[in-house]
């Protein structure tokens, strides 16, 4: 398995010093939605998590501003890479 972003029903184990917990995807991005409301900036990361927030960037290569929009998604990065799963697996272990 490569690098792959999440679906909102996936589940995530959130490891920390203060312990484990579960969450689906869709209830931690609730959770990063509630943070920046706390914040006041709540509507951006809205868009953020949708369709992108509208921004610039200024690049340290040079360039001058480039506008666009910025969009934030989970990824999760396995730590041990997995080989790619056929459809003809299951056919296969079934002819073991």
């Amino acid at each position: 398995m490569s690098n792959s972003i999440l679906d909102d029903n996936d589940v995530v184990l959130a490891i920390s010093d203060n312990g484990e917990r579960t969450y689906k995807v869709r209830d931690f991005l609730k959770i990063i939605k509630q943070i920046f409301a706390a914040l006041r900036n709540g509507n951006y990361l809205e868009q953020c998590l949708e369709d992108g927030g509208e921004c610039q960037v200024l690049k340290s290569s040079g360039g001058g501003w480039i506008p666009g929009k910025i969009r934030i998604r989970i990824e999760f990065i396995p730590d041990k890479p997995q080989a790619p799963q056929s459809p003809l697996d299951d056919l296969r272990s079934e002819l073991k």
